[in-house]
């Protein structure tokens, strides 16, 4: 089956910065992803926060449960990734490949445990802020 087209399960990708930048920067190994369809229910409700953009601010929505800070979000031919970096002032060594192949598990964990139930949820409160501020107005 073509990805884009139709569900597939969603898996993870890691990418190693490059040794200049890694002692230039004095971060961490590099970074994580989690590759999805478009139609996981994670994947809809990033996208739902990112056009309502409630906070006012063009940052990544941040997933509760997970203490890295999404940084990456793309959607391209109907396949969803969303990610993040250690190339923070606070990553450093520890932050090695281990470390970013955990996370990264931790955050596919989460977008396997994400279901319609709870993107339900996320848009009636989105639905409910967006009115309460227009209601303010």
């Amino acid at each position: 089956m073509k990805k884009g087209t139709e569900y597939f399960n969603p898996y993870v990708e890691l990418m190693a910065y490059s040794p200049d930048f890694k002692e230039a920067a004095k971060s961490g190994w590099g970074c994580g992803y989690v590759v999805m369809s478009k139609y996981e229910p994670i994947a809809r409700s990033f996208k739902a926060e990112m056009i309502l953009n409630i906070d006012g601010y063009s940052y990544y929505p941040q997933l509760s449960g997970f203490d890295e800070e999404i940084t990456f979000f793309e959607q391209k031919d109907g396949v969803v990734t969303i990610g993040f970096d250690t190339a923070h002032s606070w990553n450093n060594d520890s932050h090695n490949r281990e470390y970013v192949k955990q996370k990264t598990m931790d955050l596919l964990n989460i977008v396997n445990s994400f279901t319609a139930d709870d993107l339900a949820v996320l848009k009636y409160k989105l639905i409910k802020t967006f009115a309460d501020k227009i209601n303010n107005i």
